[in-house]
């Protein structure tokens, strides 16, 4: 199970915490506080790139399984 940064990027959660993880991360963002999520992923520009493009292939594919799942149950 992917790992990604609690909100004070001091420790990593498991990514069932995610979506916790992010409102606190966009509430952060919309106050102007805190670092960005960008900065707490990964130190280099390659591995940043790959966390995000990650986190929006996984997001993507679990709506793709859901909308799946809600035709079959039909």
């Amino acid at each position: 199970m992917p790992l990604i940064p609690d909100r004070d990027g001091t420790k990593f959660v498991r990514d069932t915490e995610r979506n916790r993880v992010l409102a606190e991360l966009t509430v952060d963002a919309a106050n102007g506080t805190g670092l960005s999520l960008r900065d707490r992923l990964f130190s280099s520009k390659e591995q940043r790139l790959t966390a995000l493009m990650l986190a929006v292939m996984e997001d993507h594919t679990a709506r793709i399984l859901q909308a799946i799942e809600a035709k079959h149950a039909d």
